[in-house]
Formats: structure tokens, sequence, C-alpha cells
């Protein structure tokens, strides 16, 4: 019986129990921008299996207003990250529908994020590390 502990809005993301022979995968320590990452999964039930590098932080579901804002202004910066929405991080990564969810391996073997979007290139952008760090925290796992 798998039971779903918690769901999460802001992350598309939810903890289950239950799942027979399943080892827990391992977060990694930390991630950097330009590392080499995996990312697998099963979309339309076929295995699959992208490599890539990890790129820049994004936000995703941006208004309108805040998608013609400066992003080089340290203002604006302040006000994106103080504002509660999950943030991505983008990747060279090329994924099929379905992939969301699949977990971001990097170069060890440990996980640096999951998937939740692509791009209109089809390129993956992941919920990053330290964003799945504070939901499995806030959650006490």
């Amino acid at each position: 019986l798998v039971v779903v502990k918690k769901v999460s809005e802001k992350y598309d993301l939810c903890i289950v129990s239950g799942v027979p022979r399943v080892t827990p995968l391992k977060l990694a320590d930390d991630y950097s921008f330009g590392d080499k990452i995996t990312i697998e999964g099963f979309p339309d039930g076929k295995r699959s299996r992208v490599f890539g590098v990890a790129g820049p932080t994004f936000y995703p579901n941006m208004t309108e207003e805040e998608d013609k804002l400066d992003f080089k202004d340290p203002a604006v910066i302040k006000r994106l990250d103080e504002t509660p929405r999950s943030v991505g991080v983008n990747s060279t990564c090329k994924i099929d529908y379905g992939s969301s969810g699949s977990p971001v391996f990097d170069v060890n073997g440990d996980v640096v994020g999951v998937v939740q979007v692509k791009d209109e290139w089809n390129n993956a952008g992941f919920i990053p590390l330290e964003e799945l760090k504070d939901f499995l925290d806030e959650n006490n796992y």
C-alpha cells in the first residue's frame, strides 16, 4: 500500500511511503553551474537517460510585469528572491514530455534536483538541491 504523506503545490512534488523494494536516493552535498548532470526517467513508459550540464538559476511562473524587469538590478533580484515561488535551474539536457519528476544526478550518482519543466527547445528545468532539502526538512525527512 502506497501512502501519500505530503503534497507540495510550491514544488509540484509529493512524499510517499510504502513503496516496496525501493532504495532511497542520496542527495548530493552541493552542485555548481556548469557541472555535468544526468537525467533518468520513463517518459511515455520508455526508459530515458540524457546528459548535459547544469545552467543558471531562473524564476518559473513569473508574471508579465516581472518578466520585463531588469535582472541586473540588485533590488529586483532581492524582490524576486523574497517572493514565495519555486526557483529552477536551467540545463542543457534535452527531455521528452512526461519527464517531470525525474531525478537529476551529478557525476557521483547523487541527486541534485528534480525535473519540473522544459523550455521551447526541450531543455530541462529542474528544482534545485537547496529547494529539495528545504522541502524534505520542512517535513522531517
